[in-house]
């Protein structure tokens, strides 16, 4: 996968950008960013009926490759912010379903899929759920090209409110 070089102007212009996880906290954040910046986004949800954030919801399901494929066509590049939280085998869904998306994404030939992954799994504090995330990098890799966002909660500089929040840093 090609990566800008530091300080090198990102490329401009409406995309058509899906975003999986779009009803979380990060992808309705995400959701509503992109399509402030005049992006064509697509909420990608197995419930597009209940879907009322920013951009249009279109039915897909990280289990099912055929509704992903379907998602995916036409557009050129996706977030993948999915983590099966609920799920006893929460670590085996992710594992899966980043796999099947990688092959929709390949197969859709999107140009990028940005994983947002959590801090690095060689920190001896992260939960059960957090190290998961590290099994989802590299099948997403392997399958499409994907840069890695890691996020880490500490206070976030120039914040409003000086609250805590998510810094995104390029991972390895």
């Amino acid at each position: 996968c090609q990566t800008a070089s530091p300080g090198a102007p990102l490329p401009r212009g409406p995309m058509s950008v899906a975003v999986t996880g779009a009803i979380g906290v990060m992808g309705a954040a995400l959701a509503k960013v992109l399509t402030d910046d005049g992006h064509d986004v697509t909420a990608l949800t197995r419930r597009p009926a209940d879907y009322l954030g920013a951009g249009r919801a279109v039915h897909a399901d990280i289990g099912d490759a055929e509704s992903l494929r379907r998602a995916l066509d036409h557009q050129e590049a996706a977030y993948y912010l999915v983590h099966s939280l609920a799920a006893e085998d929460f670590a085996v869904r992710d594992r899966e379903g980043a796999t099947s998306f990688a092959a929709a994404a390949t197969g859709a030939g999107l140009s990028q899929v940005v994983d947002l992954g959590g801090p690095g799994a060689d920190r001896d504090d992260l939960s059960e759920h957090l190290r998961s995330r590290t099994g989802v990098e590299p099948r997403l890799r392997d399958g499409a090209p994907t840069p890695r966002l890691a996020a880490g909660s500490r206070p976030a500089a120039g914040r409003a409110g000086g609250g805590r929040g998510w810094i995104f840093g390029q991972g390895r």
